[in-house]
């Protein structure tokens, strides 16, 4: 299965395009008066204030409900640590959230744990773990001021530090996760001799998911 391409959490960008305007009309345009430059700085200067105002009242509201620290998580065995970092001047909120976990069999995962993401998509993938496996990765939501009216704020999220590590089989994986898939994974073979690591890549001609060994080399010491 394809994972579901809307489900990037890595970035959120927005862009503003005015092109048409200029496009329709090929006329010269009239140079902007002083006057006119004058209110569009100040408009831009007042709305800028607003947003920034805006932003910082939410992260007030928002800490009142976070919590930084590790607690346990259901059903999965295992913690997940928080630590929650706000910029001097209040431009950015930064969610870090660092999991370690057994992995437990399941049919589905409950979406609402910030763990769901990761073991729904090692098992889009066919990675599921191994039962008793642990899984390990890293969180991290940026909370920035939004430049739109509706909203209060923007955020990019990015998984990193991805680990699946399996105590029987003696090995361990690593993967690469960018916009939202999973690139390229390395497996590391304790128990061949001698061990070896492996260089997958993740590729998706058409709707197939094909695994590529890229190369093998002997474990360093």
């Amino acid at each position: 299965m394809q994972p579901n391409k809307h489900l990037s959490l890595t970035s959120v960008a927005f862009v503003v395009c005015l092109l048409a305007i200029s496009c329709n009309n090929h006329k010269p345009k009239s140079p902007q008066t002083d006057s006119s430059l004058t209110q569009s700085q100040t408009s831009d200067t007042q709305d800028s204030i607003e947003y920034e105002k805006r932003f910082r009242t939410w992260i007030i509201d928002t800490l009142k409900n976070l919590k930084a620290g590790v607690i346990k998580l259901s059903p999965q065995a295992g913690v997940r640590t928080r630590d929650i970092f706000v910029r001097d001047d209040s431009s950015e909120l930064i969610l870090t959230d660092r999991y370690k976990l057994r992995y437990i069999p399941q049919d589905t995962f409950d979406q609402s744990t910030g763990d769901a993401f990761i073991l729904s998509t090692l098992k889009q993938y066919k990675e599921e773990p191994s039962e008793g496996s642990e899984v390990q990765f890293v969180d991290e939501i940026r909370y920035t001021r939004s430049y739109y009216p509706s909203s209060r704020c923007d955020f990019i999220q990015d998984m990193d530090s991805i680990f699946v590590l399996d105590k029987e089989k003696r090995t361990k994986k690593e993967y690469s996760y960018i916009r939202g898939r999973y690139s390229r994974k390395t497996v590391t073979y304790l128990n061949s001799k001698p061990p070896r690591v492996d260089y997958y890549e993740f590729l998706w001609p058409g709707d197939t998911l094909t695994k590529r060994l890229v190369r093998t080399t002997p474990l360093s010491k």
